[in-house]
């Protein structure tokens, strides 16, 4: 098992990789993925949730671990494993009294900036989930580092305001756009 030290996220609205791909070249960034990720979320009584992800190559069960930390946005302690297919992980949790309670399928484009001076890194998401025919939402960008301070850096140099950075999770996003419908 390996557990993350702290993941700080942030979404950021309506925002194609399309229209930031040349300035993130131009920042050193590596584009380290495009492809589909499938996920399955199961959860117990206890309202612990797990998430299944299959991307590409490799399966990862994930557990995110809320922390409640005032000068950041949405900060999480991860832990995670690896797992054969996602069919087993997913048996394997029904088996333990875990329901699935959804499913999504969603394309990503990533990219990469790594900070060695700081011992850290700055990763950019743009996703678009291709599997919602009761919503549409657009591409968006998920930044995502364990330092706040290159959060707010790279948002300036990419010319997004502070006020568009939000603390966002699946479920506040899917409301958002159902409720602007």
């Amino acid at each position: 098992m390996w557990v993350s030290n702290i993941e700080i996220e942030v979404k950021v609205l309506e925002k194609k990789h399309s229209d930031f791909e040349n300035k993130l070249f131009e920042l050193w960034a590596k584009k380290i993925f495009d492809w589909v990720l499938t996920a399955v979320f199961v959860w117990n009584s206890d309202w612990k949730e797990v998430r299944i992800r299959d991307s590409w190559n490799e399966v990862i069960i994930e557990h995110k671990i809320p922390l409640k930390i005032e000068w950041i946005w949405k900060a999480m302690k991860e832990l995670w494993l690896k797992a054969e297919t996602s069919d087993e992980a997913v048996e394997f949790f029904k088996a333990i009294w875990f329901e699935i309670i959804r499913k999504t399928i969603k394309n990503r484009v990533s990219y990469l900036i790594e900070w060695k001076k700081w011992n850290s890194n700055i990763q950019f998401d743009f996703d678009t989930y291709s599997d919602l025919d009761w919503i549409s939402i657009p591409e968006f960008l998920e930044m995502e580092s364990d330092n706040n301070d290159i959060i707010y850096k790279y948002a300036e140099k990419l010319w997004i305001e502070k006020n568009e950075l939000l603390d966002w999770g699946a479920k506040k996003l899917t409301n958002y756009y159902k409720n602007i419908k």
